[in-house]
């Protein structure tokens, strides 16, 4: 869920599920889209939460909102893929 902070911006945190074992893959760090931050916080709040849902069905091990840009830009660490796919 998007937590936003004293400054409006904010982040979503994937959790580990009890009992699921970490495996060691090669990610990369992606820019998947820019969101308006002068949009209604229930807005962000549910455009975050549906884009971070569906990162995480593709495989992205960590999703967050890059704070060094002036809009709100998602990011993901997607796992690589083979060039054969």
């Amino acid at each position: 869920m998007f937590q936003p902070d004293d400054q409006g911006r904010g982040s979503t945190q994937l959790s580990q599920a009890p009992g699921d074992e970490l495996t060691e893959c090669a990610a990369t760090a992606t820019y998947i889209a820019t969101v308006s931050s002068d949009l209604d916080m229930i807005v962000l709040d549910g455009l975050f939460t549906a884009l971070e849902s569906t990162l995480t069905d593709l495989g992205a091990t960590r999703v967050w909102i890059d704070r060094d840009r002036p809009a709100f830009a998602v990011m993901a660490e997607l796992p690589a893929t083979p060039a054969s796919v």
